[in-house]
């Protein structure tokens, strides 16, 4: 199952990516909470569309690893995504 502020769904996470409307929703979510963070557009706008793609990949993926550290599983996942952000916000090293 996988949460969301006000709905519980039973899905895949192709279903979720596959869904249009649910992504649109997901991408226009992180595209306000990485505006801020990322100064050039086409790069947020590059972050706000793979964020939602990389935390439903990182949710799926953990049972499938044997749920490892339950404790820390959040943190890694958040970690990806501020991972994401960062790519997005400074060119890379060479």
């Amino acid at each position: 199952m996988v949460r969301v502020p006000g709905r519980q769904l039973h899905v895949q996470a192709g279903d979720l990516l596959g869904d249009e409307a649910y992504r649109d929703e997901m991408v226009a979510t992180a595209r306000q909470e990485i505006a801020a963070m990322v100064p050039d557009r086409s790069w947020m706008q590059w972050a706000a569309h793979l964020a939602p793609t990389i935390t439903i990949a990182a949710i799926t993926a953990w049972p499938d690893a044997g749920q490892p550290d339950p404790e820390t599983a959040a943190k890694r996942i958040r970690q990806t995504v501020v991972a994401v952000v960062d790519a997005a916000c400074r060119p890379p090293a060479s």
